[in-house]
């Protein structure tokens, strides 16, 4: 096979998550490609054995270049009744169900609220091939002279369900149990029952179950798996790097954003003070002090946390100040799905501020092109003093890819705009963008607040005109911001196409992988994915004019398909959900032609 999908799915005290990230690393780093989706509860411990309380993962790892975790799975690994019943209908016909025996037992049937006498895996042998494993017998076999109880023995039964499948799967058994034990550190009761998963899956005599994958031809340098959150993470220690000033990234805890405050304080990059906020206004303000006092300010969170900054934001437009605001989006509103992905944030990342307070938004398609949309979202707001949105959501946050590790020759420069004692203090340059002038600098004293400022000045004006050249003056440089951008990247092309696909976010993967059917199959569909969602890349509706259909697929209601139907004056089709799932390539099959 040149591709095989799997389905981890059980409690979420099951580890499968962990499970999940371990045999992605052993995929990735045998030279395969990988995509993963997580799907978990939002409970912090979740009610035991209840379908509510399944957690999922699933990856797909490809001899070849992949852009997305797969539509339907070859595998469904199900630790229990529970998962099984939420799962099935995701595990192809004729796939393989890997089951948990002792998940399947009158008291699992009943937690999953199933009649005791269902005899699941009877019914699964009709449609799937089925693989009854006893992970409990075999995990307290394997652990037999440790000396631990019988529950925390079942702890480890994830590791050994690990050895299954990178046996069924010809992962590098011996690289996996290196990476194991630097991860538990010593304890050899992960290791025990990794090492009897692969030793009961090597005498099963049934070989149909093992899986052989070609390595694809990767590219050369150093790789890393990495999701969104890490992304970001290294995209800011490399951002504070490059412009060579201390950065603040001031955070309040909310899911999924959380993740990015504990990277950077599990890194401890130079030049990066992290600081965990009492609350989310807390934190853009005192991220907007940094900047203030010569520093870079980062704030992150999620869509209540993004209404909550508004008002930082409008006082950072307004002082004319860098800041940078990642906003990994959820399912909302209100508290809405906190663990589910949502593209729902794009109308109030535009628009969602009090008075005319434009700014850059920026929105990035995966997890490896999170640290570029990271990096330029830094450079955007240093070289046009201008806080700039970067948009990740839920499933970026979460999947995971190999990345290559760039070299520091290939960063972009972040440049500092002029700030010198002598210069005149609130002149523009050719961009509109006024000195970044350091508190302290010898004659750089100036006035700087929310009250509108005189141009020029600095003095506090309440002249109509005088607001209406600023509030120009402060969109002109936003839109002059543009001019960082790069050529306008088409994804495919196709000859004579008369219809234009427009995409952003994590869309990327399916709407990527759909194009790429539909130009098989002979249908001439242009495509581009969108990073710039404000301002607009300028060769953007030169582009879209030359065609007769433009598409817009998106996780929202047709966010972005209002905002260009609005910008463009013409009719945009919109494709779109809000399931707080993300796409899948059969969905888009269905979906629009």
């Amino acid at each position: 096979m040149r591709s095989v999908v799997v389905l981890l799915a059980g409690d979420s005290g099951d580890g499968i998550q962990l499970l999940g990230g371990q045999i992605v690393r052993a995929a990735a780093q045998s030279g395969r490609d990988v995509r993963t989706l997580s799907d978990f509860p939002a409970e912090i411990r979740a009610p035991q054995g209840t379908v509510s309380g399944v957690s999922g993962f699933q990856f797909r790892i490809a001899s070849d270049a992949i852009h997305d975790p797969g539509a339907r799975a070859d595998c469904l690994v199900a630790f229990n009744a529970a998962a099984y019943t939420k799962y099935v209908g995701q595990l192809k016909p004729g796939g393989l169900l890997l089951a948990a025996t002792e998940g399947f037992d009158a008291r699992s049937l009943a937690l999953a609220k199933l009649p005791a006498d269902a005899d699941l895996l009877a019914s699964a042998r009709e449609r799937f091939r089925v693989l009854e494993v006893p992970v409990k017998d075999l995990t307290l076999g394997a652990l037999a002279e440790v000396s631990l109880g019988q529950r925390d023995k079942m702890r480890a039964r994830n590791m050994l369900v690990l050895g299954i499948l990178t046996w069924m799967y010809s992962m590098p058994a011996a690289g996996l149990e290196t990476e194991l034990r630097a991860l538990f550190r010593g304890d050899e009761t992960n290791i025990l029952a990794y090492k009897a998963g692969l030793n009961f899956a090597e005498t099963l005599e049934v070989q149909d179950y093992r899986v052989e994958l070609e390595q694809h031809g990767v590219e050369r340098g150093t790789f890393k798996t990495i999701n969104g959150s890490h992304a970001v993470a290294l995209g800011l220690a490399a951002a504070a790097h490059q412009l060579g000033k201390p950065m603040l990234y001031s955070s309040y805890p909310i899911t999924p954003a959380s993740d990015i405050l504990h990277e950077l304080a599990k890194l401890q990059p130079e030049h990066v003070t992290v600081f965990q906020a009492e609350d989310e206004i807390a934190a853009v303000t005192s991220a907007l002090g940094a900047s203030f006092a010569g520093g870079l300010g980062v704030t992150a969170s999620s869509g209540p946390g993004l209404s909550l900054k508004a008002e930082g934001l409008g006082l950072a437009v307004m002082t004319e100040l860098p800041l940078v605001l990642i906003d990994v989006q959820r399912g909302g509103p209100s508290t809405g799905l906190p663990t589910k992905t949502e593209q729902s944030d794009l109308a109030q990342a535009l628009h969602g501020r009090h008075g005319e307070a434009p700014l850059p938004v920026l929105a990035a398609r995966s997890a490896a092109d999170a640290f570029d949309t990271t990096l330029l979202a830094v450079k955007i707001a240093v070289e046009c003093m201008t806080p700039v949105i970067m948009l990740s959501d839920a499933y970026i946050a979460g999947s995971a890819q190999p990345w290559r590790i760039p070299e520091v020759s290939e960063l972009p420069s972040i440049t500092p705009p002029r700030g010198s004692a002598g210069e005149e203090l609130y002149a523009r340059d050719a961009h509109g963008v006024r000195p970044w002038v350091i508190p302290g600098t010898p004659g750089g004293a100036h006035r700087i607040g929310g009250l509108e400022g005189e141009v020029g000045t600095g003095r506090i004006s309440y002249e109509p005109a005088n607001h209406q050249a600023m509030v120009t003056a402060r969109a002109a440089k936003v839109q002059a911001a543009a001019r960082l951008y790069g050529p306008l990247e088409i994804v495919q092309c196709c000859p004579d196409a008369d219809t234009l696909v427009l995409a952003w976010g994590s869309t990327y993967g399916a709407v990527r992988s759909d194009m790429e059917r539909r130009a098989a199959a002979g249908q001439s569909v242009d495509y581009i994915h969108l990073r710039h969602m404000h301002p607009l890349h300028p060769d953007l509706k030169a582009t879209a004019d030359r065609y007769r259909r433009v598409v817009v697929v998106e996780m929202n209601e047709g966010q972005l398909a209002h905002h260009l139907q609005g910008e463009w004056a013409r009719p945009v089709e919109s494709v779109c959900k809000t399931t707080g799932q993300p796409f899948t390539t059969e969905e888009l099959a269905e979906l629009w032609n």
